[in-house]
């Protein structure tokens, strides 16, 4: 095997290696934002009610 070979071997192990972690990274954050849209949609709800509660009125 020749250092040719060697490198580009390891070259292929690098970005197979960062597409994993990549991946991981945004699998877990599609998750964390899958997790907290029940919490935003009810905090957008409420912000929303207080919005038009006020009629209109400058605060």
């Amino acid at each position: 095997m020749t250092p040719a070979d060697i490198a580009l071997l390891q070259g292929v192990f690098w970005i197979a290696f960062g597409g994993c972690l990549l991946a991981l990274f945004a699998y877990d954050f599609f998750h964390f934002l899958l997790d907290m849209l029940p919490d935003i949609l009810r905090v957008s709800f409420v912000w929303l009610l207080g919005l038009f509660s006020r009629g209109g009125k400058q605060s």
